[in-house]
């Protein structure tokens, strides 16, 4: 299989945007927030490469992986407006931490 032609997760995930509108793409990463499905090429855009198995069918990576991926994309979209990015910041912030303290818990000594 060839790689991915890919120019890093925030370009990724603008390019999504104007395909499929700002909004939807909002949505989508809250509903992976929330543990709901959405499709394989919004996990694939958000995700880049370490997602290609929603499009190859293979072995899905750890399940924080999307929450982190759908939070990074809610910056990038936020970004451009203000507003919207100061109410989401701190519900960010708190679902990384939680990610964080999460994986802290259940790492193995190593």
């Amino acid at each position: 299989m060839g790689s991915i032609p890919w120019e890093g997760p925030r370009r990724s995930v603008e390019a999504l945007a104007r395909r499929r509108g700002r909004d939807a793409v909002v949505r989508r990463c809250v509903d992976l927030l929330a543990d709901r499905e959405v499709e394989a090429e919004v996990i694939a855009a958000l995700g880049g490469p370490p997602a290609r198995w929603v499009l190859d069918g293979g072995a899905a990576g750890p399940d924080y992986w999307l929450r982190v991926w759908a939070v990074r994309g809610l910056l990038w979209l936020c970004q451009s407006h203000r507003s919207q990015a100061t109410l989401w910041r701190p519900a960010l912030a708190q679902t990384l931490v939680g990610e964080a303290d999460h994986l802290l818990q259940h790492a193995k000594p190593g």
